[in-house]
């Protein structure tokens, strides 16, 4: 998926999307009754154009953090598109966040 904005644009707007998913306490999962998202951090690798996502969740009493990397291209329109990599972390969630950043990335497409 593509999008007519800057990386720059892109990257922000993923920052306040995170930010207002950890102030809603969302957690991407269902069934998610012990499971409390508790940080994330977001850094953009201007040299590499990736966009590291890192999720910090408490599961009972254990915590949890989570990593996806997304590599920023540009399609022959200019437009940017994202391609995510799983890099740490349960697959399951892992999978479940990248659906959410794909999708909320849809609502500025």
């Amino acid at each position: 998926m593509y999008i007519k904005q800057n990386p720059a644009f892109v990257v922000a707007w993923l920052q306040d999307h995170l930010a207002a998913l950890l102030k809603s306490k969302e957690t991407f999962i269902t069934y998610a009754d012990e499971i409390e998202p508790n940080a994330f951090s977001l850094e953009y690798l201007e040299e590499k154009h990736q966009v590291v996502a890192r999720l910090g969740f408490t599961v009972g009493e254990d915590g949890t953090e989570l990593e996806l990397v997304g590599q920023l291209h540009r399609s022959e329109k200019g437009e940017v598109g994202i391609e995510w990599t799983k890099t740490a972390g349960n697959d399951y969630w892992l999978t479940a966040i990248q659906n959410s950043l794909n999708g909320s990335l849809e609502t500025i497409a």
